[in-house]
């Protein structure tokens, strides 16, 4: 049994919010042009902007997901193990 197989949960997670982050990313661009073609004051401005604001809350949070999840990265012991009981 690989010890790899353990944390197949925890890659596949990562990879998720790693994409879902990616599309917020992109998201949060698309807002951005969006707002530098509309007029400051308007209602679309303000509407736009709340979304801006709440898509980066929604990044930032996907993000410290991610981090929480990235086995790589959270895995401090070594697993010599067959049976991965260390």
């Amino acid at each position: 049994m690989s010890c790899e197989s353990n944390n197949w949960q925890a890659k596949s997670a990562f990879s998720d919010l790693n994409a879902i982050s990616d599309i917020i990313a992109k998201e949060i661009d698309s807002i951005e042009t969006a707002i530098c073609q509309v007029e400051q004051g308007t209602n679309e401005y303000k509407s736009l902007s709340v979304r801006r604001v709440r898509m980066e809350e929604a990044f930032d949070r996907i993000c410290d997901l991610a981090e929480t999840v990235n086995v790589p990265e959270n895995n401090h012991e070594e697993c010599d193990d067959d049976d991965c009981n260390c």
